[in-house]
């Protein structure tokens, strides 16, 4: 948690979910609480990659004479 505060002050995208009485490396299990958080992060990667994968929009009407 004081890493996402730290991000956060420093104008970071931050996204943080805590896993109630989870374990350190939790999601190597078969568990319900397992598959919801790497429900969760595959969800999280597929937003950040496909807003990389977008185009710049760019003014491709700049110079025109628009009279």
């Amino acid at each position: 948690m004081a890493m996402a505060a730290r991000v956060s002050a420093a104008g970071g995208d931050v996204d943080l979910r805590i896993y109630p009485e989870s374990p350190h490396g939790f999601t190597s299990r078969s568990t319900g609480m397992a598959g919801a958080a790497l429900y969760d992060i595959e969800c999280w990667l597929a937003g950040r990659f496909s807003a990389a994968s977008k185009p710049a929009v760019t003014d491709t009407t700049a110079g025109l004479d628009r009279s």
